[in-house]
C-alpha cells in the first residue's frame, strides 16, 4: 500500500517537487513548512541585513530538511556553505571544517596557526568569492547546540567560536546569511546568553504538521498505481494523528509498517488488526526504538521522565491538580509546548495532561526497563500502588 521508497524514514529530504536524478525521475519528498518558509523568505532575501535564522525545533522534527531544501532551493542564488556539525572539540578544529567549504580548492592550513589567523583567512575567503561569484553567501549548520553543550569543549573555545560569528553578524561588509537549527531552546552556557545568535536571531519553530498537510503526504506515499480509494475504507484519521502527533518522523514510521503489514497479508487483514499490528511493529523497530531511547535519556530533564512515566502508570491520563500537587506541572507544561503531551478536559470537566504523541506512551510502557524507572521516579509523584495520587 505504502512505498518505503517515497517514505524514506529517517532520512533527510529536500526537493519539493519531483526531480530526476541518475536519469530516474523521482517523486517530491519533502512536504509542509509553507508558513515557515514564508516567514523565512523576506529575511534570506534582505540582504542589508545579517540577522541570523535560527529553527527551532525538537529532535526528529525535521530542522535538518529545513536547512537541506533551503540550501537546496537558493542554490543558485547563493553560494551555499554548509558549516560543521558534530564532534568538533576547539575552535581550530571549527575553522579546519568549515574552510573545506569555504576555500574545497585549497589545502587545509596547519594547526599551529593561531584563532585570529584563521578568523582572518576564512573571512577574506569569503569575500572573495562572494565577489568572485556575484552572490552572497548562505551558510548554514545543523544543530549548532551541540556544539556548545559539549561539556569536552572548554568555554574558551566556545568563546572563540561565538566571536567569529558575531565578526559574521556585526562586522562583515559583504552579504552573508547565516542559518542553523538547534533543539527546543538556545543552550544556557556561558557567552550564548549574550551572543548575538541568540538575543538576535529570527526564530522559526517547527511544530506538528497542519492535518491538511498530513493528509497531502499521506496519499503521495501510496504505491504507484494505488488510489486513495482502496485506503480509505481502513483508514482511520484520528487514530493516525492521535499515534504520530501529526509530527513527520512519527507519520513516516507509522507509514512504513502499516505497509508493511499489508503486503505481508496481501490485503487480507481486517481494519483493526491491521492497524494494531503495524503499531506493534513500529514500536519493535530497532531505528524508531532506539531515537526514542535516545529522546528519553538525553532530552527528558528529571521531572520531565517523572511525568511521562507517571502518565504511563495511570493509563495514559494524570490530572493537573495531581501534578501541581507533586512540583511536576511545569514539567508537563514544558512537555506539552515541546508537543509530546496534551491538556484536555475530559466530558466530566476533569483537567488532565495525556499523551500528544500516542507512540511514546506507548513505547514506554513496553520498554523493558520501564518498572526500574518507575522506581526510580514513583516517589516524586506521590503515588501509590493502591490506585492513584496520594
Amino acid at each position: 500500500m505504502f512505498d518505503e521508497a517515497k517514505i524514506k524514514f529517517n532520512v533527510p529530504v529536500r526537493r519539493d517537487r519531483p526531480y530526476t536524478l541518475w536519469g530516474r525521475i523521482h517523486p517530491r519528498e519533502f512536504f509542509n513548512r509553507g508558513e515557515e518558509l514564508r516567514a523565512i523568505e523576506p529575511r534570506l532575501q534582505d540582504l542589508s541585513s545579517h540577522q541570523p535564522i535560527a529553527i527551532i525545533g525538537e529532535r526528529r522534527a525535521g530542522k535538518t530538511s529545513m536547512l537541506l531544501h533551503l540550501a537546496e532551493k537558493h542554490r543558485e542564488d547563493f553560494t551555499v556553505i554548509q558549516g560543521p556539525e558534530y564532534g568538533i572539540q576547539t575552535a581550530i578544529a571549527f575553522y579546519q571544517a568549515l574552510w573545506m567549504d569555504v576555500a574545497p580548492e585549497e589545502s587545509p592550513p596547519p594547526d599551529h596557526l593561531t584563532h585570529a589567523w584563521w578568523q582572518e583567512q576564512l573571512i577574506r575567503r569569503m569575500e572573495t568569492r562572494v565577489n568572485k561569484e556575484k552572490k552572497p553567501i548562505l551558510l548554514w549548520i545543523d544543530e549548532l547546540d551541540t556544539i556548545f553543550e559539549n561539556e569536552r569543549m572548554s568555554d574558551e573555545e566556545k568563546g572563540k567560536i561565538l566571536g567569529f560569528f558575531l565578526e559574521l553578524i556585526e562586522r562583515v561588509d559583504f552579504p552573508i546569511k547565516l542559518i542553523f537549527s538547534v533543539t527546543h531552546t538556545f543552550p544556557d552556557v556561558p557567552h550564548l546568553r549574550s551572543s548575538p545568535l541568540s538575543y538576535k536571531a529570527f526564530r522559526i519553530p517547527l511544530g506538528p504538521f497542519p492535518r491538511k498537510d498530513v493528509e497531502e503526504m499521506v496519499e503521495a506515499m501510496l504505491e504507484d498505481g494505488r488510489s486513495w480509494d482502496e485506503a480509505a475504507s481502513f483508514w482511520d484519521w484520528p487514530r493516525f494523528c492521535a499515534e504520530t502527533g501529526c509530527q513527520p518522523y512519527y507519520i513516516k514510521a507509522l507509514l512504513v509498517h502499516l505497509g508493511k503489514v499489508w503486503r505481508k497479508h496481501k490485503g487480507a487483514i481486517e481494519k483493526e488488526a491491521w492497524w494494531e499490528e503495524s503499531i506493534q511493529a513500529t514500536l519493535a523497530d530497532e531505528t524508531f526504538s532506539k531515537s526514542l531511547q535516545h529522546i528519553y535519556d538525553i532530552h527528558f530533564s528529571e521531572d520531565e521522565k517523572a511525568v511521562v512515566l507517571w502518565m504511563v502508570r495511570s493509563g495514559g491520563r494524570v490530572r493537573v491538580s495531581a501534578l501541581e500537587g507533586a512540583s511536576l506541572l511545569e514539567a508537563a507544561k514544558k512537555l506539552e509546548k515541546r508537543f509530546y503531551l496534551q491538556r484536555k478536559k475530559n466530558e466530566q470537566g476533569m483537567d488532565a495532561f495525556t499523551f500528544r504523541l500516542g507512540l511514546l506512551g506507548r513505547w514506554l510502557d513496553q520498554e523493558s526497563r520501564f518498572t526500574s524507572e518507575w522506581r526510580k521516579y514513583r516517589n516524586r509523584t506521590r503515588f501509590s500502588d493502591a490506585g492513584g495520587p496520594v
